[in-house]
């Protein structure tokens, strides 16, 4: 027995809507995608909020503490660094890594550009010689 043309017909039209509704439903799952967009479209609007979740984290989010009473005995010292130099010395390492993460991209062609022409003199300079 062949299967009758409008048989074929129909299953072909229910496989075509399946495949339009499993791609719509892709494109709404996902988030990734959506929150790219919104960014593009309204980057004001995101920055404003990630700038007043970090206030309100800074402002609220913290514990404080009583004042802390200070004793009359000197600490011992064990001969080593404090341990609050070395971590503010880490945090500014840490930015400036992060910073320069940033800004790699930009000040890439501009430091490739800069050898490029530093090594060209020095190899004009060694001809000339």
């Amino acid at each position: 027995m062949t299967p009758s043309p409008l048989l074929l017909k129909a299953v072909r039209e229910s496989r075509l809507e399946i495949a339009q509704e499993y791609g719509a439903l892709c494109s709404e799952l996902d988030l990734q995608k959506k929150i790219k967009q919104s960014f593009k479209q309204h980057p004001f609007l995101w920055l404003t909020g990630a700038v007043s979740a970090g206030l309100l984290t800074t402002l609220f989010g913290l514990k404080r503490s009583p004042d802390r009473v200070v004793s009359a005995v000197a600490p011992v010292s064990t001969g080593s660094v404090s341990s609050s130099g070395t971590l503010a010395k880490a945090g500014w390492v840490a930015g400036a890594l992060q910073i320069g993460k940033l800004l790699y991209p930009i000040l890439k062609p501009i430091i490739l550009e800069f050898a490029h022409k530093s090594v060209q003199s020095s190899l004009a300079k060694k001809g000339k010689s």
